[in-house]
């Protein structure tokens, strides 16, 4: 898929973000294993698969997406990589942070988008991060505000999105992105 992305986004040039270009994600395919697939086939395909980590491993061309990895996959190194790859997208600042002092979290809007999928690996969004977390204290805390959650004693957990930068990422030539402002919501623990 990252492959297909910016091969996208290199045939539009010059754009300075995936978003601009008419039927990125849906419509533009190329011949992949034999077979035709757009940007959503693959991830589509990847979904069948009920692992979320996968999210972490593709790339959308875009700078709040994970990063894209120096090598390719193998089915020897997969495994391996989808902790890996997850753990460095969850423990990125950029992407996620979480500050028990003040209580917030900003949390990469690849959670509020595949939020049902993430639930279904780990119980709650909160439990499915919480394994990643940075550390012990962090990952506990997550742990009790679900639990909380759960007794009635916190109905809701204040978090906010990251700003969603749909930019290219490239610096000079293309310019640094958009930034989209980020909002909160209430998550519904």
């Amino acid at each position: 898929r990252a492959q297909l992305a910016l091969a996208i986004v290199l045939d539009r040039y010059p754009v300075t973000s995936i978003q601009e270009i008419s039927g990125a994600f849906k419509s533009l395919r190329r011949k992949i294993a034999g077979e035709e697939l757009s940007l959503d086939d693959i991830e589509n395909r990847l979904r069948e698969t009920k692992d979320p980590r996968f999210h972490f491993v593709i790339v959308c061309a875009s700078e709040s997406c994970p990063a894209l990895a120096p090598q390719a996959y193998t089915a020897e190194t997969i495994a391996t990589e989808l902790e890996r790859r997850t753990s460095a997208f969850i423990n990125d600042p950029s992407k996620n942070s979480f500050d028990r002092r003040s209580g917030k979290i900003l949390l990469s809007r690849i959670f509020d988008w595949n939020r049902a999928e993430f639930e279904r690996a780990g119980g709650t969004l909160l439990r499915f991060i919480a394994r990643y977390a940075p550390d012990r204290e962090i990952a506990a805390w997550l742990r009790l505000a679900t639990r909380l959650a759960a007794a009635g004693a916190l109905p809701h957990l204040l978090v906010c999105r990251r700003p969603l930068d749909t930019g290219t990422g490239a610096r000079g030539v293309l310019g640094v992105g958009r930034e989209i402002a980020g909002r909160c919501l209430v998550l519904e623990l």
